[in-house]
Formats: C-alpha cells, sequence, structure tokens
C-alpha cells in the first residue's frame, strides 16, 4: 500500500490494528509512526485497544517494549501534548534547559510535536529555537527503550530540521554544519525515505547559494527513490522543487523547463497533504509566468496561491504575492491598481521586517513613477525611508543603496535607468523576490 490510497486525515482501524500486529510494510508503518506522534487523539485512542502500556521505569522490557517493536513509543502518548504546551510558552534557554535536564521531554512524542512545530511556524526565528529543541530532545532519546532505528531517525530528522531553520535565518554555515550532523544517523539504516527528505533540504541551501547544478543533482536522487516507490505525492513534491531550481538559472530556455516542472509536479502534488508547498509551487510558477509574459497564465496561478496562503496565514508571501499583483498590472497598463499595489507591498514587508523586500518595492514604485512621467511624487518616498532603514533585516549595502536613491532624487537625476541598476542591487535582478519554501 502506497501512502497515497492511505485515508488523507486519519489511519483507519484496520491499519492500527495491523500495525500493532506488525503486519505493515515499512512505508505504512512509518506513515502510522508520525501520525500517532504527532498527537493525534483519535488515533491514540483506537490504538489504545490494541495494547497495553508497561509501567515507566520497569526494570524488565515488555514485549512492546522490545527495541525491534513500535508499541512502547506510544506509552503515555496523550501526555504529549500537554508536556508540549508547557515548553511552548518558555524562552529559548528554559526550554532548553527543562529538556536537557526532565527525562518526560526526551521521548519521541516530544521530538514529533516539535518538529511539526518548528516546519508550520512562520517566524524564522520560532522555527530555529524549536528546532534546537527538537535535537536536544533527540539526542537524549533512549534507544533501548525506543528502538535504535527510530531513535537514529529522529535524531537526523531533527538535525536536519536545524539546518533547514538556520537557512531560514540566513545562517548559510550553521545550515551545512547541521545538515553535516543529520547525515551520520541516516544513513545508518534508518528508512531511505529520511535520507531522501534530507537531500529535499540541502538542496534548498544550495539553491540559495547559488549553486543550481549541485542542488539539481541532489532532488534528481531523491525524485529517483520517490517514482521506485510510485509515490504521487512525492514525485510531485521534488518536481516543484526542481522545477523552481531550474528556473533561477539565466535564460527564457531554463524558465521553460522550469515552467513546465512546475506544472508538472503541482499535477501531481496533493495539496491537501502539503498546502505551503502547493501554495510556494503556484506562487513559484506565477512569477515564472509573468517574465514570460504570460500574464493571464500567471492571474490564475497567483489568485490559487493567495487562497492557500490567506488559508495558512503565510503573511510574507501574501505580501510578495501583493508585489507580483503590482507588477501584472503595471504590465497591463493598468496604472491605478499597480500603484495600489506596490504601496500596499511596501508597507506590508514593513510591517513583517522585511527591509529589503519593503526597498525593492519602493524601488519599483520609484521606477513606475518615473515611466510614467510622474517624477515629482519621488519626493514622498524618499520623505519614507525612515521606516525601512529602521528593519533589522536591512543589510548595510542596502542601506547605502537608499541613501544614494535619495540623492539622486534631490539633484534631479532619478532616471528609470538608474534607478534599475539601483533596484537590481537592493534585491538581486529584477523582479519580484521569489517566495520563500520553508
Amino acid at each position: 500500500m502506497t501512502e497515497d490510497h492511505l485515508p488523507s486525515k486519519h489511519p483507519d482501524a484496520k491499519l492500527l490494528e495491523r500495525f500493532m500486529r506488525n503486519e505493515v510494510d515499512g512505508r505504512e508503518r512509518r506513515l502510522v509512526v508520525r501520525h500517532l506522534l504527532a498527537g493525534c487523539s483519535r488515533c491514540v485512542a483506537v490504538t489504545g485497544h490494541f495494547w497495553s502500556f508497561g509501567e515507566e521505569g520497569s526494570k524488565e522490557l515488555p514485549a512492546e517494549l522490545h527495541p525491534e517493536s513500535y508499541g512502547g513509543v506510544f506509552s503515555r502518548l496523550r501526555e504529549g501534548p500537554l508536556r508540549l504546551s508547557e515548553l511552548l510558552g518558555l524562552p529559548r534557554s528554559a526550554g532548553l534547559a527543562r529538556i536537557e535536564a526532565e527525562p518526560r521531554f526526551q521521548t519521541p512524542a516530544i521530538c514529533e510535536l516539535l518538529l511539526g512545530e518548528s516546519q508550520r511556524t512562520g517566524e524564522p526565528a520560532l522555527a530555529l529555537v524549536r528546532a534546537e529543541w527538537t535535537a536536544a530532545a533527540a539526542g537524549r532519546l533512549d534507544a533501548r527503550r525506543y528502538g535504535a532505528e527510530l531513535t537514529r531517525s529522529l535524531q537526523g530528522r531533527s538535525w536536519a530540521c536545524l539546518g533547514n531553520a538556520r537557512r531560514l535565518m540566513g545562517d548559510l554555515r550553521g545550515a551545512e554544519a547541521a545538515f553535516a550532523q543529520a547525515e551520520a544517523p541516516l544513513q545508518e539504516g534508518t528508512d531511505p525515505l529520511d535520507g531522501a527528505e534530507l537531500q529535499e533540504l540541502r538542496a534548498r541551501l544550495l539553491a540559495d547559494q547559488g549553486k543550481l547544478e549541485e542542488a539539481e543533482r541532489l532532488l534528481d536522487r531523491a525524485l529517483t527513490l520517490y517514482r521506485t516507490l510510485g509515490d504521487r505525492h512525492l514525485e510531485g513534491r521534488l518536481l516543484v522543487q526542481k522545477g523552481t531550481v531550474r528556473g533561477l538559472a539565466p535564460g527564457p530556455e531554463p524558465a521553460r523547463q522550469g515552467i513546465r516542472c512546475l506544472e508538472e509536479g503541482l499535477a501531481l502534488l496533493d495539496e491537501e497533504r502539503d498546502p505551503p508547498l502547493a501554495a510556494f509551487g503556484l506562487h513559484r510558477l506565477a512569477l515564472l509566468l509573468a517574465d514570460a509574459g504570460r500574464a493571464e497564465e500567471a492571474w490564475r496561478a497567483l489568485r490559487r496561491a493567495k487562497l492557500l496562503y490567506e488559508q495558512h496565514g503565510d503573511g510574507p508571501n501574501l505580501v510578495r504575492l501583493r508585489h507580483l499583483e503590482g507588477k501584472l498590472a503595471e504590465a497591463r497598463g493598468d496604472t491605478d491598481a499597480a500603484e495600489a499595489a506596490f504601496h500596499e507591498a511596501r508597507q506590508g514587508f514593513v510591517l513583517e521586517g522585511l527591509g529589503g523586500e519593503a526597498a525593492g518595492v519602493l524601488l519599483d514604485l520609484a521606477i513606475f513613477y518615473t515611466r510614467t512621467g510622474r517624477s515629482p511624487e519621488l519626493r514622498p518616498l524618499v520623505e519614507n525611508l525612515l521606516p525601512i532603514l529602521r528593519t533589522r533585516d536591512l543589510r548595510e549595502g542596502a542601506a547605502a543603496a537608499l541613501l544614494f536613491f535619495r540623492r539622486l532624487v534631490e539633484t534631479g537625476h532619478a532616471t528609470p535607468e538608474v534607478l534599475s541598476t539601483v533596484a537590481e542591487y537592493v534585491s538581486g535582478p529584477p523582479g519580484p523576490r521569489r517566495p520563500v519554501l520553508r
């Protein structure tokens, strides 16, 4: 049975019973374990009919706690969400101290719950804290109690999660170190799918570093495994990421290949299983379609992405879509809509603390004004630089470029060509910033 044929939300009772009798294949076991550890009270209740828990502190390991069995993993599982709630209200250092000192936080359930918290949050700094806590808890798992395979899997996944969280914070060197730490436990006979997921995350780091060919090679390795397993959703997930990487390369042909790859991946992807990735793929597709002059198709992809972002509260990417809406409106000659979108995107980025992207939108707006013969309206933009300059993520070079922009306006030398050069320095190549994949 593949994951595509399993219930989208809950494994059914027959599958859970087969799981407890050890009559499932590796992929079914992996699905059930992660589902239960993530705190599903309904399925914990169902499985309660199929085993009896051993008492904590018992010197003799009961049958369900044998290293080859997963039964013991779920001892006192219902307490996992309650223990998690004790941690979530604590600052970083206090939470880390509790995890390191108290065995009740050193369980697979806590690891799985913290992994979910880190992956779901839209705040990179908070995702990093949750990932640090996960690695601390996983590093203290008792392999004799929980089994060597599950212990290695959680340790490797926790370090991979930490690497991705560091990547999102811009700590690329720290991300590399964490991914290297993840490799050892995942190479010691654990589920190959865990290793494939690590390759996905490493590919994202390589793409951020501009190492596009290396990123594609890693994605192709994982894609080969997923195709062998016949999992359409996982294959679609890899194709979305491969299309994203291919589309980052310069030139029209890589863009066309990226569009084809993204469309193929989105057709295979199950939106219900991974809404953030579906939104990301649609967002990236909209950007490539817009750059290719296929505006109507871009609008359709943008609207679908916007709906998914709204459902899941992804504020930064919603602002990025608003920036793209301004670009598309400008391309079709709707100046009022373009101006409104640029203003809203600039303000939204400032509120999100994304000063670099706010600066990029401000310069897009300045170029828009000069192209439409409204150069006098540049002065109010100069007067609104302070909120952007106060944002913490604005690098020093971008701040200097904004001050240079102010000087251009004051001296009357702000032409579209010069402003485009400044905009490219601040934001990279012309066009809206790409969405962030967490």
